[in-house]
């Protein structure tokens, strides 16, 4: 209960206020010993004295607290063994005059009763404040108090965070390390922690990211002693990089035109899309900038995208939602147009991005590279953060995951895994870098022994090919195979899918592809696999590093992950483009 006081000012105690508290208390101890009824209570208070000794405590302020002038002062205070109002009421005084009597009805389970008073303007000085606990005669049955101070002149302290993730330092001695050397002198020992250097992961640093395909610690990253530091030591870099990055795409700054850097995206698949925008982002971020881009998307041009809810508002907050109209069909400005051309990421005339595939271990100083002020965790940390702010679900977003997940059963812990056949094993028949299709025993052989190494039994699967989904039913059945319920035969086709999706759109015609169907099952599908524990794709997909990305954002460490063909820098893409084996 919540009571707000008249405005009235309380004068600061004097000498002669404390004499005429003197004659007060007097007169409240001569009342107490009567059996006069108070004036303020009715004859329903009329009622038996409580038969155990009720207690009231002062819980704010307290002693000696000082106050700023023109605060507003909350006077906080639970009793117990006391039934308001049967058994009397609450009693406020000031300075040792009375101000008000207060009835408060709710109770908590263990029969406790709470009052909240906002008490009224207090001038500079020092004030006493006192709370009773009256019979409905007047009788005092318990009291507590207290001595404040409010002042002028006094500026308050700036406040600072004592959480975990503020001061590393906070963070138990792991006895993982002693000096660089023993975190392969990929890192830097802090509390004998490992803290990795830029695209290093591991309990001791000895996981390449760029060049690695596999990364199977023996101790899950959650389990791991070291996690306390290595999650200060990115949260505080994480948490300066969204400030920045909302600041930026705040209404306030987006909504003038010369502070936005427009680009205009290629018609690419959900992953190549998202990749080209980190790149934009970083450009953008660069020159302190907020990113516009000109284009349709056509995840989110379906039919169940309806009003404002276009483009990546129509599954994201955050960037969409804080700036919806920096994501243009049309725009008549000018701006740097984003372009395929494989196999890397490259300047044009500086007048436009090109590119797709890129290899962050390749290219130095590339347009997507992080920042110097951003650059301590390297190109996965960097990319992982950008999706982040791009890619927050909105809350139709996470109601549809919550409704997928509980139909399914999904359930941690969980090894996800993303086998995309159809058309993308046409692109890896003809491209010059992507490797062929895998085939789906050599994805579940290290599903195994991933179940193997961490004893986890239950897997998604998230793939376009219907014929994978009943070949791991029937041969792997000592697993719990899980998995979204669609008709992936609106993924069988020689056309890329996302060309597919473009024609439908644009010819408005329905039955030509269910377009919404395949933009929501390719989007839950990647929030899922994201939220698993364990990761098994293929790299030489931009999804399945989008997946790695977006888990990494989501958990703050990097999880155990194999990839089937490429590392997550994918090296050997570039001349003369050795295709794996």
């Amino acid at each position: 209960m919540r009571e707000r006081m008249r405005s009235r000012s309380v004068r600061p105690r004097s000498p002669a206020t404390a004499a005429c508290l003197a004659l007060t208390l007097l007169a409240c101890m001569a009342l107490a010993q009567s059996d006069v009824a108070d004036p303020t209570c009715s004859g329903e208070c009329e009622a038996e004295e409580p038969l155990a000794t009720p207690e009231v405590v002062l819980l704010w302020p307290d002693e000696g607290r000082v106050f700023k002038n023109g605060s507003n002062i909350v006077a906080a205070l639970v009793t117990a063994r006391f039934d308001t109002p049967r058994e009397g009421y609450i009693h406020l005084l000031l300075n040792g005059y009375p101000e008000a009597n207060f009835t408060p009805h709710a109770q908590d389970t263990e029969g406790n009763r709470r009052l909240h008073i906002v008490l009224p303007p207090i001038a500079d000085g020092g004030v006493s404040v006192e709370v009773q606990c009256r019979s409905p005669k007047g009788k005092l049955l318990a009291k507590a108090g207290a001595t404040f101070f409010v002042q002028s002149n006094i500026s308050l302290p700036s406040t600072k965070s004592s959480m975990i993730w503020e001061k590393p330092g906070s963070c138990h001695d792991v006895g993982f390390c002693d000096q660089r050397k023993d975190c392969n002198n990929h890192g830097e020992c802090r509390n004998g922690a490992c803290i990795c250097d830029a695209n290093w992961a591991g309990d001791t640093c000895d996981h390449d990211i760029l060049n690695n395909p596999t990364y199977l610690p023996d101790i899950h990253p959650l389990e791991s002693p070291s996690l306390c530091h290595k999650s200060a030591s990115w949260e505080n870099l994480s948490a300066m990089l969204l400030k920045e990055l909302q600041s930026l795409h705040s209404l306030g700054h987006c909504s003038d035109e010369s502070r936005v850097m427009w680009f205009a995206a290629p018609h690419h698949g959900l992953g190549g899309n998202m990749h080209i925008l980190t790149v934009a982002l970083t450009h953008a971020l660069a020159n302190s900038r907020a990113m516009g881009v000109v284009g349709s998307w056509t995840y989110g041009s379906h039919e169940g995208c309806n009003g404002a809810s276009h483009g990546l508002a129509c599954y994201y907050n955050d960037y969409a939602s804080a700036c919806p109209h920096l994501f243009v069909n049309e725009h008549s400005g000018e701006y740097l147009l984003l372009r395929e051309e494989e196999p890397n990421w490259m300047w044009e005339d500086r007048n436009r991005l090109t590119g797709h595939g890129r290899n962050p271990s390749h290219v130095d100083n590339a347009a997507d590279n992080p920042p110097y002020r951003y650059s301590q965790f390297g190109i996965l940390w960097w990319r992982s953060h950008l999706l982040s702010f791009l890619m927050t679900p909105n809350l139709s977003l996470q109601r549809k995951i919550r409704q997928i997940k509980n139909f399914i059963g999904y359930r941690h812990p969980i090894i996800g895994v993303h086998i995309r056949h159809g058309d993308a094993c046409i692109h890896g028949s003809l491209s010059s870098y992507r490797p062929p299709c895998k085939l789906v025993p050599e994805y579940f052989k290290q599903v195994e022994d991933v179940a193997n190494k961490y004893g986890v039994h239950r897997v998604y699967l998230a793939t376009d090919d219907e014929s994978a989904v009943q070949y791991v039913r029937a041969v792997y059945r000592e697993l719990d195979i899980i998995h979204i319920q669609i008709d992936r035969r609106e993924f069988h086709s020689n056309w890329f899918i996302e060309y597919r999706m473009k024609a439908s759109m644009e010819s408005n015609d329905a039955s030509f592809l269910d377009l919404q169907m395949v933009a929501d099952s390719t989007i839950i599908d990647l929030a899922l696999l994201a939220e698993s524990d364990y990761l098994i794709g293929a790299f030489s997909s931009h999804f399945s590093r989008l997946v790695l990305e977006l888990s990494v954002s989501m958990k703050g460490y990097v999880p155990p992950y194999v990839s089937l063909d490429y590392a997550y820098g994918m090296p050997g893409i570039f001349p003369p483009y050795a295709r794996p084996q």
